[in-house]
């Protein structure tokens, strides 16, 4: 039975990676022929004028340089982890710099902006991302990203369940799946930056129970879309989106090449040295734990030693003497040297110390200053954001197509501006501490002088909120607050005269679905005391 291009792309793992030629380790920790791509032929399924043997060389090379980074990421830095039965350390700061990257980036989270007008539009693509598990997939993305320098996104209409049987058409969605990046050969269009003319994503795929192995393959053109187990095609349909439908995330831009930079390749031989010293260090505390004794001028055999470990009977020459060897390293000077390989690290991966200590005090410190001292981490991040930005863009074009032209709801539609639908952009948060007091403050200020307005500062204050819904209760609740100064004004200058109860319900508090009953049932009982004082 013919499998599923979703449900076969959801069980990706990153157990195998492809390059028998492995510079950086010698021998791949699985030699199943069927687990090794190299080994089983990869590219057999696809047309030599797609993938060239140069290209097959280039992407062998490339998927070496991945497996490398995954180990260190991993916190595999040792062929041999172990020494004398004891067990290598390993101090990873290949993992802590990748992750905190990505914690700086994301922040709070993100969100898909439009042009003015087209705000409903952005509100739809940011509910189909979350309906894509939006938090769990880019921290996926990003994090690829920044091991390899690369990530992939594979845009799809969702038409059979988890069994593969077919779903109602009401029920097809977009899915949005993460790739890993060494699953993913892309042929690059020489015609536009970026752009992909192919792309074939091949990993092996669990069959059975007994563990056997098949190796399943997507060719991906914009004409058709493929897919085979082993050598032997399953399915052919046509492409529906009339495009390579991948979308590749760029890390960090590398000119002269479409993939993207790693941010632990160069810190990586950094971590090795480190681990290599401290290594050095435990061997020389171990073996200064249990120290050596040293006989001077005699033999241990015509020794003796009493019940409290004394030695005694020694010869008498005065060179005869027992001592333990003692540790005559200047260990200060090998931790000054890892505190300077630590350093280069941070200098290196752009990641102030600081990020990492977030624990200290910072209550007194300005938003200008923690800026400044985090600023190398901020513009990394800023690079990593131009790369996304653009593969958002792409996605979301991909995602509105597949609505319009598949699924047969345009979310184009909800534009007011229809001539810029299809432009989007993404809103990021800050990771640094907010002062919502020093923003209270300073937007008084600009209020005051005429420089901005309300809605904006709410915009600014209630990040990720429904301004519009905020805005219409602040002004429910200034309304209130005149009917209630007008009630009151009635009741002294005409008498105790009760006041209007509605009065009383138009704030925001009584802005809910329950509100209109309420205001009718108060009117109604108004309606019928009027009645009873007339009869």
């Amino acid at each position: 039975m013919p499998i599923s291009p979703s449900n076969a792309l959801a069980s990706m793992r990153r157990s195998t990676f492809t390059g028998t030629n492995d510079k950086y380790r010698p021998v791949l920790r699985n030699t199943n022929l069927k687990n090794s791509l190299a080994d089983y032929g990869f590219f057999d399924i696809a047309p030599e004028e797609l993938f060239t043997t140069t290209y097959k060389e280039s992407s062998q090379k490339r998927m070496s340089a991945y497996k490398h980074f995954y180990d260190f990421y991993n916190g595999n830095h040792w062929l041999n982890e172990w020494d004398n039965g004891e067990r290598k350390p390993v101090n990873n700061f290949c993992k802590v710099i990748v992750d905190r990257a990505v914690d700086f980036f994301l922040a709070r989270g993100f969100q898909i902006s439009s042009v003015e007008g087209n705000e409903a539009v952005a509100e739809a693509l940011d509910m189909i991302w979350e309906k894509n598990y939006k938090s769990l997939m880019t921290t996926k993305l990003l994090k690829s990203a920044g091991i390899t320098g690369d990530a992939y996104c594979y845009v799809s209409v969702e038409s059979k369940d988890k069994k593969g049987k077919d779903l109602p058409r009401d029920q097809w969605t977009v899915k949005l799946t993460s790739l890993e990046p060494q699953y993913v050969y892309p042929v690059w269009d020489d015609t536009r930056i970026g752009a992909m003319s192919a792309c074939l994503i091949q990993f092996p795929l669990n069959t059975s129970t007994n563990g056997s192995q098949t190796i399943f393959s997507m060719l991906i053109t914009p004409e058709y879309i493929k897919t085979f187990n082993d050598a032997e095609e399953q399915t052919t349909m046509e492409n529906p989106f009339g495009e390579v439908n991948v979308v590749h995330i760029t890390n960090d831009v590398e000119p002269g090449t479409n993939f993207g930079n790693s941010d632990i390749e160069h810190i990586i031989p950094l971590n090795e040295q480190y681990n290599t010293t401290l290594n050095s260090i435990r061997r020389i505390i171990s073996y200064h734990a249990e120290p050596t004794t040293i006989i001077y001028g005699a033999k241990a055999s015509r020794l003796e030693k009493g019940a409290n470990r004394v030695w005694s009977n020694l010869p008498k020459p005065q060179d005869a003497k027992v001592e333990n060897l003692a540790l005559d390293s200047d260990l200060n000077a090998v931790y000054k040297y890892l505190e300077g390989i630590e350093s280069m690290i941070y200098r290196m991966s752009k990641t102030p110390r600081q990020a990492f200590e977030l624990s200290q005090g910072i209550s007194n410190t300005s938003g200008i200053a923690l800026e400044l001292t985090f600023q190398p981490l901020l513009d990394k991040v800023r690079r990593k954001q131009q790369g996304f930005t653009v593969a958002v863009k792409k996605i979301n074009k991909l995602i509105m197509f597949a609505h319009r032209e598949i699924l047969g709801e345009p979310l184009e539609a909800l534009a007011v501006n229809q001539e810029r639908a299809l432009e989007t952009g993404v809103k990021y948060t800050s990771p640094l501490p907010r002062d919502e007091q020093a923003e209270i403050d300073s937007a008084t200020k600009k209020l005051a002088v005429g420089i901005t307005s309300k809605a904006e500062e709410i915009r600014k204050v209630n990040r990720g909120v429904n301004t519009e819904r905020i805005s219409l209760e602040i002004l429910a609740d200034e309304m209130q607050a005149l009917m209630l100064k007008w009630e009151q004004a009635k009741a002294i200058s005409k008498g105790l005269i009760a006041p209007q109860p509605e009065s009383v319900f138009t704030g925001s508090v009584g802005m809910n679905e329950d509100f209109v009953t309420l205001q009718q049932s108060i009117a109604a009982l108004n309606e019928e005391e009027s009645q009873e004082e007339s009869l």
